[in-house]
């Protein structure tokens, strides 16, 4: 009786750790996020998403809570979904990208865009 106690309680204590670690890849990843260290175009930030909810959701087979399995499965099924159309479009190259021209003279001032210059180049055109 006292083995399958232990058991438990380690069972228990890993469906815990697991969702901590869950937690700590959606902070890590939101901070990546935020510092531009990643895009949300790319599939690794849904494969982070999914990945964190899937670990979020492992905890939740020791505390239950409703709410929280069904907001951590919508994670799952949408950064499922996310990361095939990224790769779709990354595999077709119509990934949608914003090209920047190295045409600023100081480094306080913003970049300027392409379609910026063409609009630069033809003041007649804006009349």
């Amino acid at each position: 009786m006292v083995w399958y106690e232990f058991a438990s309680l380690d069972f228990v204590f890993v469906c815990r750790a697991v969702g901590l670690v869950g937690v700590s890849i959606y902070v890590l990843g939101f901070f990546a996020l935020c510092t531009g260290r990643l895009s949300c175009s790319t599939p690794t930030y849904f494969l982070l998403t999914g990945s964190a909810a899937s670990c979020v959701m492992v905890s939740l087979f020791v505390d239950f809570n409703l709410s929280a399995a069904l907001i951590q499965g919508f994670y799952i099924v949408m950064s499922l979904g996310g990361a095939v159309k990224r790769w779709r479009q990354l595999g077709s190259r119509r990934l949608p990208s914003v090209e920047v021209t190295s045409t600023h003279v100081a480094a306080s001032d913003p970049p300027i865009f392409v379609s910026e210059r063409r609009r630069q180049a033809s003041p007649a055109r804006l009349q």
